[in-house]
């Protein structure tokens, strides 16, 4: 069995508590999420997904709510890999 992923996110745009709940749904809709949590003080996002969640479904789902994503960063489960994905500033 694949072991979860987990991710962090760093997003811009998010102003209250309200974004951060908004937010959070987004990220549940997607399939393989069983955990979102949205923190808008820290500006960031910590979502718990399976192997087949990738960087664009998380990207796809902040800015369907109407944020930008900064950087996602990927944490294998038992394996303790890393993986940074950066994404240029949109216009």
């Amino acid at each position: 069995m694949a072991h979860p992923m987990e991710w962090k996110i760093v997003i811009k745009g998010m102003t209250c508590e309200g974004c951060a709940a908004h937010l959070e749904s987004e990220l549940r809709k997607i399939t393989g999420v069983s955990r979102a949590e949205v923190c808008y003080r820290e500006s960031s996002a910590v979502v718990i997904a399976t192997p087949a969640v990738s960087d664009s479904d998380l990207k796809i789902a902040v800015t369907r709510a109407g944020y930008s994503v900064l950087f996602t960063r990927r944490t294998s489960g038992a394996q303790g890999g890393e993986a940074l994905v950066t994404h240029p500033q949109e216009s």
